[in-house]
């Protein structure tokens, strides 16, 4: 299942259940999906899923500047 998320700068979303504050949305080269990561204590990140973000998808966030 999903689950409604707001980022810290104000987006909002839809994203897998077990996400977890503290997890990172972030754009992959190459990947047509925004990915949730979670930091692992090795320096390495766990994959948690795709999610969507309203307002970033089409590459709105490319041209802002924040």
């Amino acid at each position: 299942g999903r689950t409604l998320i707001r980022t810290r700068t104000g987006y909002l979303g839809l994203a897998p259940e077990a996400i977890l504050r503290g997890d990172f949305v972030v754009i992959l080269l190459g990947c047509r999906y925004l990915i949730v990561l979670r930091p692992r204590n090795d320096n390495l990140y766990h994959v948690v899923g795709e999610c969507y973000i309203h307002g970033i998808m089409d590459g709105e966030i490319l041209n802002k500047r924040e």
